[in-house]
């Protein structure tokens, strides 16, 4: 696998309501994206073949393994099914972009037969890529102050003082399931925010994470995102500032697997078969 050069992008503070105070996060990317579906012709007669293309790309920052491609939707077997056919598929792998560079595309094919039709009919369909993203690394730097330093300011320099707290840096996301890291007000704790960005959902919604650098509670090294959606962890940051230091950056690092599905519909227009 070619390594990725992950380059730290330094942002400003972020000011939150509630219990949390300021955020790393530059948006996850795409991943594996379907850039075209289409069929070739869309409106055939009962008994005829009709072409399937789809054009995927990897814009995402990681290279992607196991590439599938299925047709899904459409009634197979017997006299009334459909018989599909994927004449050309996908590679095993797609590498990410790359400076100056788009990521590798490639073009999946099928060749569809449809069943004898009485009826003109609608068959709607979808064309679904599954990929799997394996060592997506997120590195993030938390600025944490020392609490008893704090307590010790005046009143106007404390409160000047903890506005910086949680400043932080991070990497750019490198895939659609994104992992961001909110540090609390008071700086003691962190909460891990894993977010699906991308248009597609990860299989039976489950993360493979690992995480250095912080301790999160009931991470077991799997996640399940609550409705394909999103998950939050309450972590607690290793290394936290001694009595000789008012301020110390804890380095974080999130690595995440997982795979991830895509899909595209698609409408083909059945017309009678005609009576010979």
């Amino acid at each position: 696998m070619k390594k990725i050069l992950i380059a730290l992008l330094i942002l400003g503070v972020v000011v939150l309501s509630g219990c949390t105070k300021s955020t790393a996060s530059t948006g996850g990317s795409a991943g594996v994206v379907i850039t075209s579906f289409v069929a070739d012709p869309t409106v055939i007669q009962g008994g005829e073949e009709v072409y399937l293309l789809m054009d995927i790309q990897n814009k995402g920052g990681t290279k992607a393994n196991s590439i599938e491609a299925n047709i899904i939707g459409l009634p197979t077997g017997g006299s009334t099914g459909w018989i599909v056919q994927q004449t050309s598929p996908p590679p095993a792998e797609l590498l990410p972009p790359e400076k100056g560079m788009e990521g590798e595309s490639t073009t999946v094919e099928w060749t569809l037969k449809s069943p004898e039709s009485q009826t003109d009919i609608d068959y709607p369909l979808e064309g679904a890529v599954k990929y799997r993203y394996d060592n997506q690394k997120t590195e993030t730097l938390v600025r944490l102050g020392n609490r008893d330093w704090l307590r010790s300011l005046p009143t106007d320099q404390r409160d000047q003082e903890t506005k910086k707290q949680g400043q932080v840096s991070s990497s750019s996301q490198t895939g659609p399931i994104s992992a961001t890291i909110k540090a609390a007000a008071s700086g003691s704790r962190l909460i891990l925010d894993i977010q699906n960005t991308g248009g597609g959902v990860a299989e039976n919604d489950k993360i493979i994470i690992s995480v250095e650098g912080m301790t999160c509670s009931g991470l077991t090294g799997e996640v399940t995102l609550i409705r394909g959606k999103s998950k939050q962890l309450r972590c607690d940051p290793l290394g936290e500032p001694t009595q000789k230091e008012q301020w110390k950056n804890i380095r974080i690092d999130v690595t995440m697997g997982y795979n991830y599905i895509v899909k595209s519909p698609l409408v083909i227009k059945v017309e009678r078969t005609p009576v010979v």
